[in-house]
Order: C-alpha cells, then sequence, then structure tokens
C-alpha cells in the first residue's frame, strides 16, 4: 500500500492536482495503491470556492482520494458541500475529521514543573521592565515567522522609542 499524505494550501493548485495525476499513472502492478490527502488549511465555503480558478479540477482530483481528511467538521462539511454542488459522487468513508489537539494535562504539568519555573524566573529577572513577545509555532512557510519579524520591523519604525525595550523570544 502506497500512502500519500500531503498537506496544502488550498491556493496551490498543483499541489492539489497530485492525487489526480498519481490515479492517471497508477500501475495495474499497484492494486492496493491509496491517496489520502489532509486538507492543512480552512476549506473554503460554496460561496467562496467557486472562486477560486479551476475549481472544479481541484475538486475532481481531491475526489480520487480514498481519504480526505480536515481538522474540524465544518470544513469537512464545506468540501462534501462543494463535491455535491459540482455532482462529485464520494464513497461514505471518504472523508473524515481529525483534529489536532493539545494535551493540556501535559502542558500543565510542564508549566507547574521546578525547571520550567526556574526559566521562567530567569527571564523575568534578565529582562525585566522591558516588554516581551513570545512566539512558538512551527518553523514552516504558513506561519510566515518572516513576516513576523518585518512586522517587527514596522512597529521599530512607528515606535522609536520602544527599541531596545522590547524582547522578542520566538521557538
Amino acid at each position: 500500500i502506497c500512502l500519500f499524505v500531503i498537506k496544502v494550501w488550498i491556493q496551490d493548485f498543483n499541489l492539489a492536482m497530485v492525487p489526480y495525476y498519481l490515479h492517471k499513472n497508477k500501475s495495474p502492478n499497484t492494486p492496493n495503491f491509496k491517496v489520502s490527502f489532509f486538507c492543512h488549511t480552512n476549506f473554503p465555503n460554496p460561496n467562496v470556492f467557486k472562486y477560486i480558478p479551476e475549481s472544479n479540477l481541484f475538486l475532481q482530483s481531491l475526489s480520487k482520494c480514498d481519504l480526505v481528511g480536515f481538522h474540524c467538521i465544518e470544513h469537512e462539511q464545506n468540501f462534501l458541500n462543494n463535491c455535491s454542488i459540482h455532482n462529485l459522487k464520494l464513497s461514505p468513508k471518504s472523508t473524515s475529521t481529525i483534529p489536532f489537539g493539545l494535551n493540556l494535562q501535559r502542558y500543565e504539568k510542564f508549566l507547574a514543573s521546578a525547571r520550567t519555573l526556574s526559566i521562567l524566573n530567569e527571564l523575568k529577572r534578565k529582562y525585566a521592565g522591558k516588554f516581551v513577545f513570545f512566539g512558538c509555532e512551527r518553523a514552516d512557510y504558513i506561519k510566515s515567522i518572516d513576516l513576523k519579524l518585518k512586522s517587527f520591523d514596522l512597529f521599530f519604525e512607528k515606535n522609536p522609542q520602544l527599541i531596545n525595550k522590547c524582547v522578542l523570544i520566538q521557538i
């Protein structure tokens, strides 16, 4: 079984066409060939989706998947509604909501640990009297850390009196 999972921005038509091309070019020697697609971003409702160029081809490609996953039920429902409008038939088990969440108990335990409290106290001491901005996200193209840094430049251009009074801690 070949499992192909991809995260994509809806705007990137070329990546969304991958399931179509994989199925078009699959070999008779791979009868168990499976394609899955995880939509990492919001899937637009039909009123918005109709304005996406080549939206019908986009849906046709995703309809070739054995499974299309979404973060929440609303995004899955938007996908199904769009497929219905475009007369695309899907098997009942071809979509799923696969929420990714945080284990809050784990983070509460982490925050209350002696090591974490020690680090927080050290940061408070080190940056006393300063505005501290804290960013924590994956360093990938979706999170746009470059835009965050550009926004800090703009912030300091507009507020030069705050230079040396602010700290960004980025994890």
